[in-house]
This record gives C-alpha cells, sequence and structure tokens, in this order.
C-alpha cells in the first residue's frame, strides 16, 4: 500500500441506510518514524495558532543555524521579525497580522495583555532552555490558553507536537513542507 507516499490528508466517508453520505477530514495522528517522517498538518489548525507555530518553527530554525553559541549575540528582535516576515509569505498575509497574532490575540498567562517587551522576554527563555528540555514551557503556555474552545482539539494537538519535538516539519495548507 504505497508505504513510499507520505499522506497528506485523510478521509472518512460515511454512508447512511437512507443511501445519503457524508464526508469528514479525518486528524492524521502521528505515524511512528520507523514507517514514515511524522509532521504537523497546519491546514487542520486555526490560522492563528499555525502563523504563530510557523514562526516560532522558523525562530528555532535560525537560532540553530546561528554560528554562536551565545545567546547574547542572538538578536532575538531581530530574528523575530524575519521569522514573521517568513510566516506571512507562507500564510499570503503581512508581518503586521502575524504579529497581531502574537500581541493582541494572546495574554500572559496572568490574563493581562500581552507587550512586546514581554513576548521579547519569553522567547529569549525559550531559546535559551531549547536543549534542555524543560517541562514548563512559557510560550506554549500562553499558546495553549489562547486556544478557543471550538478549534481547541487540533489546535492543542498542533501545539503539543510542535514543542514535544520542533524539527518535526509542517505541512502548509498549499502543500508546502517547511
Amino acid at each position: 500500500m504505497n508505504a513510499d507516499k507520505k499522506i497528506l490528508s485523510r478521509y472518512e466517508l460515511i454512508i447512511y441506510e437512507d443511501g445519503t453520505t457524508e464526508t469528514r477530514r479525518l486528524p492524521l495522528e502521528v505515524i511512528p518514524e520507523e514507517k514514515t517522517e511524522s509532521f504537523i498538518d497546519l491546514s487542520h489548525t486555526t490560522s492563528r495558532i499555525g502563523q504563530m507555530l510557523l514562526t516560532l518553527k522558523y525562530l528555532v530554525q535560525q537560532f540553530d543555524n546561528y554560528e554562536f553559541d551565545n545567546l547574547d549575540m542572538f538578536s532575538v528582535s531581530s530574528e523575530f521579525k524575519i521569522a514573521m516576515s517568513k510566516a506571512g509569505d507562507d500564510f499570503g498575509v503581512e508581518v503586521k497580522s502575524v504579529l497581531d497574532k502574537f500581541i493582541r490575540q494572546t495574554r500572559k498567562i496572568n490574563g493581562e495583555s500581552m507587550t512586546m517587551d514581554y513576548l521579547r522576554d519569553v522567547l529569549h527563555t525559550y531559546l535559551e532552555e531549547l536543549d534542555s528540555n524543560p517541562k514548563q514551557i512559557l510560550i506554549k503556555d500562553i499558546l495553549i490558553n489562547s486556544v478557543s474552545a471550538k478549534t481547541s482539539k487540533q489546535d492543542k494537538l498542533a501545539i503539543n507536537l510542535f514543542f514535544d519535538q520542533p524539527a518535526t516539519p509542517f505541512i502548509l495548507k498549499n502543500g508546502k513542507t517547511v
């Protein structure tokens, strides 16, 4: 059964006794690595969570590719802008729209409004602790708390998969793999 091909979508066809049918798109579970490469399908998440996760992914990639081991030499502010720009391009939105997702559409854990300074500190701490696999990741908690009840299952699944394995590839709605 096409073991060499990556599954991008899965559907369920339901046929009722009266002959009517219904098709539902099913979430893809992460398939064990020995069978195929696992991925996070952002077409199952809200655009808001997808843009934020993709920005974080680009930020982590930029940090991993950075020449110096010293985080103090890594400018979180400028690299975050670059990451937002890449995510915006992939989603077909402007950088200010991506930034809006992080600032206006999220809250600090205590419920207060998010500020750029606070977000920068949270991102700095996240990058500092990236290799130590911390149990508590503040940016993850902020994203989880920003998920609406209506979309919580798929958004939370994507958030948890990303923070468990940041190197996991993303599949965008247009089929592009990042």
